[in-house]
């Protein structure tokens, strides 16, 4: 094999690796946020909550998820999306069953519920 046909994979190989080392820091900075803030939001919710490190957007989420009842009947459901370091909401989806009590926000003001489940979903994903 000539010197040639091998520096192409040699550079492809180290520019792979080149934002793993920061994008490893930054989830563990991220979990170590999340734990910061992550209990004291699930408890006030009397929820459970999950962090993710979104390298697409470069930011740290927490997202706080519960379920609400009435009557020891499920009557709905919420996901909260915060920034995990400036710990500003970003994003609120909490909807009852009966749809008439139900609060769906993003960065642009209120939004149809199922947008602001998308916009969560991919934010958690991405």
């Amino acid at each position: 094999m000539s010197t040639s046909a091998i520096l192409p994979f040699f550079v492809a190989a180290l520019a792979f690796g080149q934002d793993k080392p920061d994008t490893w820091q930054k989830m563990k900075e991220c979990a170590a946020q999340a734990e910061k803030i992550g209990p004291g939001e699930a408890a006030a919710n009397k929820g459970t909550y999950t962090n993710h490190y979104s390298p697409k957007y470069d930011r740290c989420y927490v997202k706080v998820s519960w379920v609400m009842k009435e009557d020891q009947k499920i009557s709905g459901q919420g996901d909260r999306l915060i920034d995990a370091f400036e710990r500003d909401t970003i994003a609120l989806y909490q909807v009852t069953f009966s749809e008439s009590k139900s609060l769906c926000f993003m960065p642009n003001g209120v939004a149809e519920c199922s947008e602001v489940k998308d916009f969560i979903f991919e934010h958690m994903r991405n």
